[in-house]
């Protein structure tokens, strides 16, 4: 089990647990093909992002998505998919920076 920051959303989640629409609503965007995406590895089925194995059929929600290089302020809102709560975040909109 590992906390994963998605690049499309700008929050942390769980990455052994399957995206739903209750979690995610872009799990109901068609995805993007792996075939055509630039993160797909030349040689070998596996996605240089997440450094998982590509899936047999369809795609996924982070094709071709551009990634934010900079340093993330890790906000209450960005830990809300994990379902983490904390005391009340200092005065400052963030709680922590966060290298991605």
């Amino acid at each position: 089990m590992c906390v994963t920051f998605c690049h499309r959303r700008g929050v942390l989640y769980w990455n052994h647990e399957t995206c739903s629409f209750e979690f995610c609503p872009l799990v109901i965007e068609e995805p993007g093909r792996c075939i055509s995406c630039r993160y797909r590895q030349p040689e070998g089925d596996i996605c240089t992002l997440t450094r998982a194995l590509l899936p047999e059929t369809g795609g996924c929600c982070h094709w071709n998505v551009d990634l934010m290089t900079d340093l993330q302020p890790v906000t209450p809102e960005m830990l809300a998919p994990l379902g983490i709560t904390g005391p009340e975040p200092p005065k400052r909109s963030w709680i922590a920076w966060l290298p991605v």
